[in-house]
């Protein structure tokens, strides 16, 4: 029975592990070069950058309009405030894609009143309810 009982544990583990993809590393250039783009036009300072490393999305409107245009800029989100999967894709490396496409999938069906509600509700349905984290 304890041997049960461990092996339950461990699979809870297991299943509660975060999978962390890095990026691309020609693919963080772009990023980067995108999200400077994004500050200056909307008023944040580059501290914004280290936001974008952390799982720290919070319901800031200014925060979240830079987040949409970097992601517009990088061609890997919808006027709807919703991810491209396959653009998006394209930027983790291919043994990450399955896993990363499932979370896509998965959260970018949470609705939203604007493009800006919609990108704040799948970005943290990725942060909360999937076991996937991307960062540059």
């Amino acid at each position: 029975m304890r041997y049960i009982t461990a092996l339950c544990l461990i699979f809870a583990f297991e299943c509660t592990c975060e999978v962390v993809i890095q990026l691309e590393p020609e693919k963080t250039a772009k990023v980067i070069e995108s999200a400077i783009k994004c500050t200056s036009k909307h008023g944040l300072n580059l501290d914004v950058l280290e936001r974008l490393r952390s799982k720290n999305i919070t319901k800031d409107e200014k925060f979240l309009k830079f987040l949409y245009c970097t992601l517009e800029d990088l061609k890997v989100v919808k006027k709807d405030g919703y991810y491209i999967e396959e653009e998006a894709l394209k930027f983790v490396p291919k043994q990450h894609q399955a896993v990363l496409r499932k979370a896509l999938e998965e959260c970018n069906k949470k609705p939203g009143n604007d493009r800006i509600d919609v990108l704040y509700n799948v970005s943290r349905c990725l942060r909360d309810d999937s076991n996937v984290r991307v960062t540059i």
